[in-house]
């Protein structure tokens, strides 16, 4: 039977705070043994429980780092850490909305117990859950806080900053777009919500052409958004005569549709001038466009003179391509002055 009278707690605790030493040290054998003796001493020992989390956790043994955890809330629900961890994890697995509540749980019972100290780990997770979400009022909030607990984190100015910026690019924009955002992949049917969102003006009904798009999705918004972009000559259909709503985007393809668009759209429109990248054959019929998307940094450049054509394309990538290509769009001329001496490699300059 184990003991629990205050004098084996105070051994357990012990053993504990060595096993977080050996943790720092980055011997998780010796960490792990320290917090079986703390289970030892004193069971349930939530401190001890929540030790055995972070050394299957660095382990990467996810699971059984979870029941730890679970087992370490159910011997002491004000057992802070526990919670900490515990969204770091789901944050690990982009498991968002159920990262925000556990780490809403750690903020409530720091700010109920006067653990004020806490609330440097706990702010940065907060908001990392909070822009996972696409809630980037909460983020924006969350990061500052952070950044005035954590002066010496370089990372909370980017991650203020980019926050920022997704907050100026889905300012205004429909519930649909703010999913987009947070896509690792788009489809084909994304870019036309996406389209119909930024250029509404190139949808007037003088303009729209008669197509029969043999393949359109049953969901009426996403049937409409791409009936309306094609029609519109902003996206072309395959010569099949479908539109293949589900395929994903690459960033080949991406650049072939952006050149499309400004080929058809802006007036003055100018090729690029036949470029280089390693990963890109001269005589493959995305060149000229990945010059030019690359040129006008509708997609930015790849890594040393790379343009990873194959590579999907995220919904933040998309987002911002297709707000650059607003810009465009909307000015006077087109910006050739931009083609001229570019080259991929000029990029990384």
């Amino acid at each position: 039977m184990y003991k629990n009278d205050p004098d084996s707690r105070q051994k357990a605790n012990r053993c504990y705070k060595e096993g977080l030493l050996s943790l720092k040290k980055g011997s998780l054998v010796q960490a792990e043994i320290c917090f079986k003796q703390a289970l030892q001493q004193a069971e349930p020992f939530a401190p001890a429980l929540e030790g055995m989390a972070r050394v299957y956790s660095r382990r990467n043994q996810i699971n059984l780092a979870e029941q730890y955890l679970e087992a370490s809330v159910q011997a002491d629900k004000n057992w802070i850490p526990a919670y900490i961890l515990k969204g770091q994890i789901l944050l690990q697995k982009e498991d968002y909305d159920l990262a925000l509540e556990e780490l809403k749980q750690a903020e409530a019972r720091s700010r109920a117990h006067q653990l004020f100290s806490m609330q440097k780990n706990i702010q940065p997770l907060l908001a990392d859950a909070y822009a996972g979400t696409g809630n980037f009022n909460a983020a924006l909030l969350h990061y500052k806080k952070a950044q005035s607990q954590n002066p010496d984190d370089k990372t909370l100015q980017q991650k203020i900053n980019a926050t920022e910026r997704s907050l100026k690019l889905v300012k205004g924009r429909g519930r649909a777009l703010q999913k987009i955002i947070l896509q690792k992949t788009v489809s084909r049917s994304d870019i036309a919500l996406l389209l119909i969102d930024y250029l509404p003006a190139y949808f007037m009904a003088d303009t729209l052409r008669n197509e029969l798009i043999r393949d359109l999705p049953v969901t009426a918004p996403r049937a409409q958004a791409i009936e309306k972009t094609v029609r519109a000559g902003l996206l072309p259909l395959l010569p099949d005569g479908t539109f293949r709503p589900s395929d994903r985007v690459d960033r080949a393809e991406a650049a072939l549709f952006m050149e499309h668009i400004l080929k058809e759209k802006h007036t003055g429109f100018q090729q690029a001038e036949r470029g280089n990248f390693k990963d890109v054959e001269f005589w493959q019929p995305y060149i000229q466009a990945a010059v030019l998307a690359v040129s006008l940094k509708l997609i930015p450049a790849g890594n040393d003179g790379y343009f990873f054509p194959k590579r999907y394309v995220s919904g933040r990538e998309a987002v911002e391509m297709i707000y650059r290509l607003a810009e465009i769009l909307q000015l006077p001329s087109f910006p050739a002055h931009l083609l001229r001496n570019k080259s991929p490699e000029a990029e990384h300059d």
